[in-house]
């Protein structure tokens, strides 16, 4: 069953946070740059427009190439869930991650961690013995008062790296019956996780009932 691109994937917001984090480097480097340039020419200003279009020029290079392996890292997501089970209910995907879950046959195709090693596995939902959510908080620092801009981007640099080591450890933890692979963590949004906690509870009541399309287990909001 073929699965098309997830539209709670912030591809954008993903953009601008990789546009931010490198923002810092490329204005050093542009602006050393400029300066020699600068050094060895008789145009007035020149440097700045070295400085300002080398920022800028990278910038959008490091964001688009950073872009391009997330969609990558996504589509193989979606592959690998498409290509695991003959029917899909209930999917979720993140770069590199993904769940989803075949009712009828009542199997579960898992992309994720097990003792920090990549894992791919598909298994019977009697091989679950337990499920848990878990969420990792990280503390934010925010801009008070007058700050310079350089100041401003090393912050909101600082930030979006601590969300990104929190999200790494946010998500859904699945249990098995299985001595060599006794579990694995996969990688979502805490609201995400805590959906699949909900329908885990439902397979294992007996009401939760098979879809005739698959149905994305997003983040709320």
């Amino acid at each position: 069953m073929q699965l098309n691109p997830p539209e709670s994937v912030p591809f954008r917001a993903f953009f601008i946070g990789a546009s931010i984090s490198t923002a810092p480097v490329w204005g050093v480097i542009s602006f050393i740059v400029a300066m020699v340039v600068g050094g060895n020419t008789d145009l007035k200003n020149i440097w700045i427009l070295v400085w300002v279009g080398g920022t800028f020029g990278g910038v959008f290079l490091s964001a688009l190439g950073g872009a391009s392996k997330y969609r990558k890292a996504v589509n193989s997501s979606l592959e690998f869930l498409s290509d695991s089970l003959p029917r899909i209910d209930y999917w979720s995907v993140t770069p590199g991650v993904g769940i989803a879950v075949d009712l009828n046959a009542g199997k579960v195709a898992l992309r994720g961690r097990c003792e920090r090693k990549r894992l791919s596995k598909t298994v019977d939902l009697k091989e679950i013995r337990d499920v848990s959510a878990m969420s990792k908080e990280y503390e934010e620092v925010r801009i008070i008062g007058r700050s310079s801009s350089s100041e401003r981007a090393d912050i909101l640099k600082d930030n979006i790296e601590q969300a990104a080591k929190a999200s790494k450890d946010t998500g859904l933890t699945v249990c098995l019956d299985d001595l060599q692979t006794p579990q694995i963590f996969v990688q979502l949004d805490y609201s995400a996780a805590e959906r699949w906690l909900f329908l885990f509870e439902k397979i294992q009541n007996g009401s939760a009932q098979s879809q005739d399309s698959p149905i994305e287990l997003k983040a709320a909001g």
